[in-house]
């Protein structure tokens, strides 16, 4: 039976997840002997497996940390340690979502003698107090929870008929006369929904979480990636057609949670399943493929758009793109502006060589041209003023084309600079917006084709590695830009010297230290 003892609880999560992410791994390895086509789909989920096991479950340092983490929440069966955890810890309780009662209800104080009694795995009288909980409150959803445990422990059998109860009143106003907010109240509903379909997929109930999710379900739990998995599996278990469902999990960039969490079988729905994924990935992003590009260009963003390009048919690539936690849409307005851009770049590039012949040809004539020859005024009275005209024309002249070979010669300069750019990475244009810019730098640099000595000097890449790349630097300037909104904000309040010594109290950093980082953000 579980222990109160932090390290041992930290560690009875740790073995179950690492136990079925194992399963997972070996259940996808079978499949991919089945069928040799999903094999590349299969290892790129195991790999992704690893990592999960590796770097979340192995690395939580507390409980804390494992019961918020997604890793953790999506792993099937999970919710009963869970409740466990949250009953003997209010904080726990409310990270997790369990409905906070008053202790000194006598519903509150029959789950807390169940829970008790339960510890010390006295599963009949258990029973007593947690039906008698629930007698006193029958919306008393822990106290369902309870009662679900315990019978399961005492009589080694699921009784569905409590979690069909329990779907119900998730539907009901269960916080009656509690004073919770919405939010808390979602969260709860989410954590008995998610409990009730973890049990459900466990005992392979595919009919009745069809039925709940289709019927019953609150709409805020349908969102729940969790409840959505359980929901797809149960259509692939039945046969049922989940096209649109799949679409919309790609779309909301949770393909790699779905492949990952899903709970396997070595039969041909599952086959059909990666086969599936791997289809609508091909024509979610087949529009590219009638994109031309060289990677011999004489343009370094065109040879990237090449290797994009030949990356955007490979089944792995498209999978670790899937992999990004961030939306279709997202990711479309990435490719879309790097292709556009690239596109844009060959008419770029030939302005600048055109205009460079031209500054060049201009130069050339300016420096090859003659100064004026005048005809000798013969007329003495007119000599003199002619003499003044003639020195005032040459000087104009000398003049003009002094700074018009000082314009052309900077021209040159900066045309032959852009080209530059052009040819080995990609120039800062002025009516670019930094993110769009800074995208472009970011996937050029990681395809090798930035700065780079040699024309078509490629690396091994990843697709799915760039756009996380592109997402952090993206959260990154999101967050400098509230921050300027803050700082900006309180200097208009308060002033800037005040400004200057609430952000030195708050970061805790030295008076100059605070008074550069208002100026950088101070718009």
């Amino acid at each position: 039976m579980y222990s109160t003892d932090d390290s041992k609880n930290l560690a009875s999560i740790k073995s179950r997840m690492g136990w079925q992410v194992g399963l997972q791994a070996g259940t996808l390895l079978a499949i991919g002997n089945l069928n040799s086509s999903v094999q590349n789909q299969t290892e790129i989920i195991s790999s992704e497996l690893q990592d999960i096991k590796s770097v979340n479950i192995e690395g939580f340092q507390d409980i804390e940390t494992a019961l918020n983490s997604l890793e953790s929440s999506l792993i099937s069966g999970f919710e009963d340690l869970k409740w466990f955890l949250g009953s003997i810890d209010d904080k726990l309780a409310r990270i997790i979502g369990l409905v906070e009662f008053p202790k000194s209800t006598e519903s509150a104080e029959q789950y807390l003698f169940g829970m008790e009694l339960y510890k010390q795995e006295y599963f009949e009288k258990a029973i007593v107090s947690f039906n008698s909980a629930v007698e006193k409150n029958p919306l008393n959803l822990n106290a369902k929870v309870g009662l679900y445990l315990a019978t399961k422990e005492r009589d080694k059998k699921e009784d569905l008929q409590i979690l069909q109860e329990i779907i119900h009143l998730t539907d009901s106003n269960f916080t009656l006369n509690l004073d919770v907010s919405d939010q808390a109240k979602n969260n709860s509903i989410i954590f008995f929904s998610n409990f009730v379909f973890n049990e459900l997929s466990r005992l392979e109930k595919y009919d009745a979480i069809l039925d709940y999710f289709e019927n019953h379900l609150v709409a805020i739990a349908k969102q729940e990636l969790n409840i959505r998995i359980r929901y797809i599996a149960s259509k692939i278990n039945k046969n049922i057609d989940y096209d649109l469902d799949l679409r919309a999990i790609i779309e909301d960039g949770d393909l790699m949670s779905l492949l990952c969490f899903i709970e396997y079988k070595k039969d041909e729905n599952f086959i059909n399943f990666l086969l599936k994924c791997s289809s609508i990935l091909n024509e979610t992003f087949s529009k590219y493929n009638a994109l031309i590009f060289s990677n011999t260009d004489e343009i370094a963003i065109k040879r990237a758009a090449s290797l994009i390009v030949d990356a955007l048919k490979d089944e792995k690539q498209l999978m670790q793109l899937a992999s990004v936690k961030r939306t279709l849409a997202f990711k479309h307005s990435i490719l879309n502006n790097f292709f556009e851009k690239a596109q844009e770049s060959t008419n770029l590039y030939e302005v600048e060589k055109l205009k460079l012949a031209t500054s060049k040809f201009s130069i050339n004539k300016l420096k090859k041209n003659k100064e004026i020859v005048y005809e000798e005024e013969e007329n003495i009275f007119l000599a003199k003023s002619n003499q003044i005209i003639q020195k005032e024309i040459n000087k104009t002249i000398n003049k003009f084309k002094k700074e018009s070979l000082n314009t052309l010669t900077k021209s040159v300069k900066t045309q032959k600079a852009l080209l530059a750019n052009l040819t080995d990475n990609y120039p800062a244009l002025e009516d670019e917006e930094q993110s769009s810019y800074n995208s472009i730098v970011i996937t050029m640099k990681s395809l090798g084709q930035w700065n780079s000595s040699e024309i078509n000097t490629a690396k091994l890449f990843s697709l799915g590695d760039i756009f996380k790349e592109i997402e952090s630097e993206s959260e990154l300037a999101s967050a400098q830009d509230e921050l300027s909104n803050i700082i900006n904000d309180l200097v208009k309040k308060v002033g800037k010297l005040e400004t200057v010594k609430l952000v030195k109290k708050r970061l805790k950093i030295g008076l100059k230290e605070a008074k550069e980082y208002v100026d950088k953000y101070t718009t």
